[in-house]
């Protein structure tokens, strides 16, 4: 009974550091995510009112981002995948309600 316990015990010891190992990577693995995130979305920008512009050089007109953004919305291609997505939602939404009410007649 004596070893029995003893591996017991190392199993146990093993699970927990392995446990607390992973928890500890977690943690950092949001944090990067976090500040990473944070990067990408402009928010530790010293002027918030900075706008991107296309080169001249290229042969292009001088437009913000935000002028283009206007423009793409206006020929709707901008939302073609957004309104497939949509679709999509409302199709699973409604399959899951038909299910959830038929079980739930059953119940």
């Amino acid at each position: 009974m004596n070893g029995g316990c003893k591996r017991m015990t190392t199993f146990l010891t093993k699970c927990i550091v392995l446990m607390t190992t992973l928890f500890i990577g977690v943690l950092i693995g949001m944090q990067v995510a976090s500040s990473g995130m944070s990067n990408d979305d402009g928010y530790l920008l010293a002027d918030p009112s900075i706008h991107y512009s296309i080169g001249e050089e290229e042969g292009y007109p001088n437009e913000t981002i935000f002028e283009k953004q206007e423009k793409l919305e206006e020929m709707k291609s901008f939302n073609f995948f957004s309104s497939i997505g949509k679709g999509l939602a409302e199709a699973v939404s409604t399959v899951i309600n038909v299910i959830i009410e038929t079980v739930s007649s059953f119940l």
